[in-house]
């Protein structure tokens, strides 16, 4: 394992807390939680996911120090597990437990690659995924028992696949934008829910609900594309995967992800906005108090 500097996974990690904010932040959105509403999460809200993300900036620096400390992997793992417990424990829930699992294996990525080029970050990400699940068990999570149900690779296969869905579907889309950051976030957004394995939506809606969410991406796309504002578009199908209990977990995560890369690569403006308050979406003064 290449040994980064601490401030550098340092830096990183505070990075991938921002995507998630960020992430967060972005409304409306199909079925998340977000500044209007709570999507199709009764168990969820805007305070609990900040309290999460807060938790989880805690497990990253945590994480980092056992980086840089180049301890072995099953330790890595216990801190893991140790997040997701001290998250069920404070909060009641695990809001953020497959950002628990990608932001780390994203860091532990960095940490092992020594690079941060897209490249070689999917590769190492495949590395240190195989090495994960042939150390691990599979917990009984609603996402296990839908992959198993409908032979769905979810969380699993993009792991080991390197996250072609941030690499490949996120951070194309965004930096197609240029500067329109809004745009470029639910363009990817959009190619995301046609393309992820998003196993919490197999969960509660099976292949019919992951059909409505192909759908409902490529309306997206095409409205995107064709100039139009999307956001009554957004609403209407906020207030559908409501009716329906639809959400699309996989989805946000990856989202999160790209966003924090970007902040990170310096191609984006995420920390920026959020700490100057200049995007209205992104930044509501009541949020931001918050953090």
């Amino acid at each position: 394992m290449n040994c980064l500097p601490l401030l550098e996974l340092e830096r990183f990690a505070e990075a991938l807390v921002d995507g998630l904010k960020a992430e967060l932040f972005l409304t409306p959105k199909p079925g998340l939680v977000d500044l209007s509403d709570n999507g199709s999460h009764a168990d969820l809200n805007l305070g609990l996911m900040l309290s999460s993300i807060r938790l989880l900036r805690t497990y990253l620096d945590e994480l980092a120090v056992a980086l840089y400390r180049q301890r072995p992997l099953a330790e890595l793992q216990l801190i893991g597990v140790a997040a997701e417990r001290r998250m069920l424990k404070q909060l009641g829930c695990n809001g953020h437990r497959g950002g628990i699992f990608l932001t780390g294996l994203l860091l532990s990525a960095y940490a092992r690659s020594g690079s941060s080029e897209p490249q070689a970050l999917s590769r190492a990400v495949a590395l240190q995924a195989q090495s994960f699940f042939q150390l691990a068990e599979l917990p009984d999570s609603h996402g296990q028992q839908a992959r198993e149900r409908y032979q769905s690779g979810g969380i699993v296969s993009e792991a080991l696949r390197g996250l072609p869905g941030l690499f490949e579907i996120a951070l194309p889309a965004m930096t197609a934008c240029g500067v329109d950051f809004e745009t470029g976030a639910y363009l990817a957004m959009s190619r995301l829910m046609m393309g992820c394995e998003d196993t919490t939506c197999l969960h509660r809606g099976g292949q019919t609900g992951l059909a409505r969410l192909r759908k409902a991406g490529a309306a997206l796309e095409q409205c995107l594309l064709a100039g139009e504002d999307p956001q009554p578009l957004l609403r209407r199908l906020n207030r559908d995967f409501r009716r329906r209990n639809l959400t699309m977990g996989g989805v946000a995560d990856l989202l999160g992800l790209a966003f924090g890369y970007l902040s990170f690569a310096g191609m984006g403006q995420v920390a920026a906005e959020q700490r100057s308050g200049r995007s209205e979406r992104l930044a509501y003064p009541s949020v931001q108090s918050a953090l």
